[in-house]
C-alpha cells in the first residue's frame, strides 16, 4: 500500500523482456536506496513492482504480463532512459498523507493538452466512458503513481492542477500532449459499487 507521496525519482537503464514478463533496471539516488531488500514492493510509475536485486547504485524489479498488459510498461524496451516516480511501500505507524494507493493501475491515458495557470500547470487526459463513474470532481486519483485532486471532469476528459512542488518531486513535469501515463482510481468508488452489487 502506498500514499502516492513520492519518494524519488529514478531512471529505467535496461529492459530485459523474459518470457511473458519483463525485468527493469532502475538507478536511483543511494538515500533512496536504505532500508530496500530483495522481496519489497515499490511503485513504479504507480505500478507496484517486487524488488528482485539490489545493487549500489539502484535495483531491478520485475513486470508480469498482467502488469505489462495494464500499464505503460507494455512499451517495453522503448522505457529505456525514461525517468520514473518511485514510492517505497507504507510500514505501519508512517504517515498517511496523500491517499491510499494500492499499485494497482486501472487505465492508461493520454495526455491530451497542458497549460499554465498561474504557478500551477493544468494537464487534461482523455477518460475512457467505462471508467467516468469512478471520478468525482474534487476527488482523488492517482497519475504515475502521484496523489492528486480531479480539477474539472466532462464527457471524455478530466484534469488535475501540478502545483510547483509537484513539478519539481515528479516526473509529471515532463509530460507533453500525447504521452500515456498510468491512472489508479481511487479505491472507495470500486467499493461502494460492489457493495451496492451486492
Amino acid at each position: 500500500m502506498f500514499t502516492g507521496l513520492i519518494n524519488g525519482i529514478g531512471v529505467i537503464k535496461s529492459v530485459r523482456i523474459e518470457g511473458n514478463g519483463m525485468y527493469m533496471n532502475i538507478t536511483v539516488d543511494k538515500s533512496f536506496l536504505d532500508g530496500i531488500n530483495t522481496g519489497d514492493s515499490i511503485a513504479v510509475d504507480g505500478a507496484c513492482l517486487t524488488v528482485t536485486k539490489t545493487e549500489n547504485n539502484g535495483f531491478m524489479v520485475f513486470a508480469m504480463k498482467e502488469t505489462l498488459d495494464r500499464t505503460i510498461l507494455k512499451q517495453g524496451t522503448k522505457l529505456k532512459n525514461r525517468s520514473v516516480n518511485l514510492e517505497k511501500s507504507l510500514k505501519v505507524g508512517d504517515k498517511l498523507d496523500g491517499h491510499l494507493v494500492y499499485g494497482h493501475i486501472d487505465f492508461t491515458s493520454k495526455v491530451d493538452s497542458i497549460r499554465t495557470e498561474g504557478y500551477a500547470k493544468i494537464v487534461k487526459f482523455n477518460l475512457p466512458s467505462q471508467y467516468k463513474k469512478y471520478v468525482v470532481k474534487k476527488g482523488s486519483i492517482a497519475i504515475n503513481g502521484v496523489s492528486l485532486t480531479v480539477k474539472d471532469i466532462d464527457l471524455s476528459s478530466f484534469s488535475v492542477s501540478l502545483i510547483p512542488e509537484t513539478q519539481k518531486r515528479t516526473n509529471l513535469n515532463r509530460l507533453n500532449p500525447g504521452d500515456m501515463v498510468n491512472v489508479e482510481l481511487d479505491i472507495i468508488g470500486k467499493y461502494i459499487e460492489n457493495f451496492i452489487k451486492r
